[in-house]
């Protein structure tokens, strides 16, 4: 009865559509703890140059972990496995966040937590690129996947605002947990990998070249998606304890991180459409520039309103954050096929991990030595510099046609 149940169900939406819902609720529980982690440890005694260390430790453990689980997922020929087992762990670490009463078990769950998402985020995004790699289409649905997502994190940061207001700050991981449980039930319907085709398309997915470090356009691309992370990572942790150095309530960093959350996705399905008509690479260097602007925003607050500044620095967030994160998935997805993709996705991960760990390191660091106005001057040229990095990738595209095909 089981399986009759399932296949019923499955047959009713489509592996892309089944993995979406799982991105909405796999992103609704970040947007539910995310902003008020540092909020969480610095209740419980932590400086900042300490919730820097938890972060970024937490962080290393899992920097392997995405070529690993990348690499084992084409090793196996399989995705399905590790993405319920990544599912299945969250479920249980924000369970268990949400009786931790000291930071040292803060530190110990976070470092299996991150593991899990490590897993999930490479394994799923390799998922999600084995069923679109046939498509005409496949910004479009990369967008669809990843917007959904976005507007499940800023659903996620608003009920937190809620439930934190009402009940605390431990109630707000048992309803991400909740969350993860669904969305591993609903990795459960999930078909592993598309058919074989003999299509035109399945053929050139067969011929797509690998992701080799000696290729100047690929160092260009990982170099910035280090630098850009940095920034992303540095500015993004101490966000919420730069509101209440401003006066504003604990909340209000989910409220505004929800605004930032809700303009992404309703952006992302449209970069994707203009990703497939007019190519990738303009799109993914306007992100760096967007979000330096929203860093110059950030540096001229001096009151605790929310105010036309701040709210325009979150929707300029909003379309660098969104104008990154699609073209840069598409990059990464592009290149090889099945049997090489989790491995390509794990070293884009990698590259992300690397960077969120140096702005990890270096943001509470930056603010105990300079203050808020240093740690985002910083971060606005490191956005900057990878915005550089995708123009010069986008130069050698056209004076390169045969990687131009594989960029864009």
């Amino acid at each position: 009865m089981l399986k009759r149940w399932r296949g019923a169900l499955s047959a009713r939406l489509d592996n892309v559509s089944l993995l979406t819902a799982i991105q909405f609720l796999m992103l609704m529980g970040m947007g539910t703890t995310g902003p008020s982690l540092s909020i969480y440890l610095r209740e419980l005694g932590a400086s900042f140059s300490r919730i820097s260390a938890v972060l970024t430790t937490s962080s290393l453990v899992s920097l392997g972990a995405n070529y690993a689980f990348g690499r084992w997922s084409d090793h196996l020929g399989r995705r399905k496995p590790i993405v319920l087992g990544s599912l299945a762990v969250l479920t249980v670490g924000l369970a268990l966040l949400s009786r931790a009463r000291s930071v040292e078990q803060i530190w110990a769950i976070m470092v299996m937590d991150h593991i899990a998402i490590a897993a999930y985020m490479t394994v799923g995004l390799t998922l999600i690129g084995d069923w679109v790699a046939q498509s005409d289409h496949q910004g479009r649905r990369i967008g669809t996947y990843r917007g959904f997502g976005s507007i499940a994190f800023a659903v996620g940061a608003l009920a937190s605002g809620i439930v934190i207001n009402r009940l605390g700050l431990q109630q707000a991981y048992l309803f991400a947990s909740g969350g993860y449980l669904l969305a591993t039930l609903l990795g459960l319907l999930v078909q592993d990998l598309p058919p074989q085709t003999t299509s035109e398309a399945a053929v050139k997915e067969a011929t797509a070249s690998r992701f080799s470090l000696r290729d100047p356009m690929a160092l260009l691309f990982l170099t910035g998606v280090v630098l850009w992370n940095v920034a992303h990572s540095a500015q993004t942790s101490m966000f919420p304890n730069f509101l209440r150095s401003l006066g504003m309530p604990s909340e209000a960093a989910n409220w505004l991180w929800g605004l930032a959350a809700l303009v992404e996705g309703v952006l992302m399905p449209f970069i994707g459409v203009m990703a497939d008509n007019f190519g990738s690479l303009l799109i993914l260097a306007s992100s760096g520039i967007s979000l330096a602007l929203t860093m110059a925003g950030y540096v001229s607050l001096r009151s605790s309103a929310v105010g036309p500044v701040l709210i325009s620095a979150q929707i300029s967030r909003g379309w660098g954050f969104a104008s990154y994160t699609i073209t840069s998935m598409l990059h990464a997805t592009q290149l090889g096929n099945r049997k090489s993709r989790g491995s390509n996705v794990g070293i884009y991960g990698t590259a992300m991990g690397t960077g969120n760990i140096i702005g990890l390191a270096v943001g509470g660091t930056l603010v105990d030595w300079r203050g808020f106005t240093f740690l985002f001057a910083v971060c606005a040229v490191s956005y900057f510099t990878s915005s550089v990095l995708f123009a010069l990738m986008r130069h050698g595209a056209v004076l390169t046609p045969q990687v131009a095909g594989q960029s864009t």
